[in-house]
């Protein structure tokens, strides 16, 4: 494994160690350097647009309009340079390079990452991880598993999730993702193929908390259920699944599924009423991922909740407000299309954590939390210019949000 890349356990003292599936976090021994300065939110995103665009020389007005189009050229082109120098500072102290050379190079108006630097990155592991595998899996089945497990395990989460609402990031997120769910359905038939089936369930229970929409893995994940005698959690698997598919999608997951849906073990609706198998199903109990959907009487509990949590914590929460405005003398305009299409955008643009509610027939409210002023204006306005993208029909979409304080509740 070494010949591929260093494993986490194997990385020396000084090492710089970069990880961002999931979380971004830049470490080097025990000193976490990313905590340093992480109120510098500004020279963070320059550093990840750096390390994300590794291998390429950019040029600094290309990183200035890419990463600050709002703010004034000179003043950003200041602040650039001043970045610069704080992260030289906070990245190369203590390092093993022994060149002299910084690990961002400035060369002829551009900024690139140092190749050379001594540093690990865990996106590169996890890809160089899964195409070792995906080249070896005929050959050495065995060794492929035990990569293919590496890598899965490797993926923790969306890349930069973070940084989820800026455009830049979207290509390699939608990438890192695809080889996650490859090396998921990869890994499945493998253990299929050995009648690994009690891994089945491991790998898929992991899965399905990442990638909830992939009925492929339901599958699997009811079949390898079944294999191992757990008939019941199959059966209430199966119900929970197919209820969030219908709801979400308006898909019929038992229909798409018919070589499980249709199994005799499956079919038999003898319930066990002890309360034992009711306590395990709640402790496995998954959940789909994305934004929480829920009723207007939630929605004020969660908004008087997350108050009070806010008061605690000094983190700001965001109300935000999406309004349609529709013809009502345009007949061929059908308000509930574009609220189905409001309703998708939402749930495809938001994050785990952040509260959705339709407030009435025409009207979404939104709690977003973790993020500041910035991050939230810019994630109403990645909503707001999806739907009118995809919105092919005469309707207006206005959003509002406010940072909330709290009142007397």
């Amino acid at each position: 494994m070494n010949s591929i890349y260093p494993i986490y356990n194997n990385i020396e003292e000084n090492t710089l160690v970069i990880s961002t599936l999931g979380q971004f976090v830049i470490r080097r021994g025990d000193r976490i350097i990313s905590f340093e300065a992480k109120r510098s939110y500004k020279l963070w995103e320059f550093f990840k647009f750096i390390i994300s665009n590794r291998g390429r020389d950019v040029h600094g007005d290309t990183i200035i309009e890419s990463l600050w189009p709002e703010q004034d050229y000179n003043d950003s082109r200041n602040s650039l340079h001043s970045m610069i120098y704080r992260l030289r500072q906070l990245i190369d102290n203590n390092s093993n390079n022994t060149t002299g050379e910084s690990s961002i190079i400035f060369s002829a108006g551009t900024y690139s990452w140092n190749e050379n630097t001594d540093c690990w990155l865990d996106s590169v592991y996890f890809e160089k991880l899964y195409e070792t595998a995906r080249h070896i899996s005929s050959s050495d089945p065995i060794q492929a598993i035990d990569l293919y497990t590496k890598a899965i395990d490797m993926y923790r989460g969306d890349y930069l999730p973070e940084l989820m609402y800026t455009e830049w990031t979207i290509p390699l997120r939608n990438y890192y993702h695809r080889l996650y769910v490859s090396a998921v359905q990869e890994l499945i038939s493998l253990l299929e193929n050995a009648g690994s089936y009690e891994k089945i369930i491991e790998v898929c229970e992991k899965a399905i908390q990442l990638e909830f929409y992939k009925e492929e893995i339901h599958a699997a994940y009811l079949f390898a259920l079944i294999k191992t005698g757990s008939i019941t959690q199959a059966r209430s698997h199966l119900e929970y699944a197919s209820s969030v598919f219908q709801q979400e999608m308006g898909i019929d997951l038992k229909s798409i599924m018919p070589k499980v849906s249709l199994l005799p073990e499956i079919e038999n609706n003898d319930i066990d009423p002890d309360l034992a198998v009711i306590q395990q199903h709640l402790d496995k109990y998954i959940e789909p991922p994305g934004c929480m959907l829920c009723t207007p009487e939630v929605f004020r509990f969660l908004y008087k909740t997350e108050l009070r949590r806010s008061e605690r914590s000094g983190q700001p929460v965001f109300l935000a407000m999406f309004v349609l405005e529709l013809d009502s003398s345009n007949k061929a305009v059908d308000p509930r299309e574009c609220m189905n299409l409001l309703h998708r955008t939402l749930t495809i643009n938001l994050r785990r954590g952040d509260v959705v509610c339709p407030w009435n027939d025409q009207q979404y409210l939104l709690l977003l939390t973790g993020l500041n002023a910035d991050q939230a204006v810019k994630a109403i306005n990645r909503i707001q210019k999806s739907f009118e993208s995809n919105c092919k029909l005469p309707a207006k979409l206005i959003n509002e949000i406010k940072p909330i304080i709290l009142t007397n509740l």
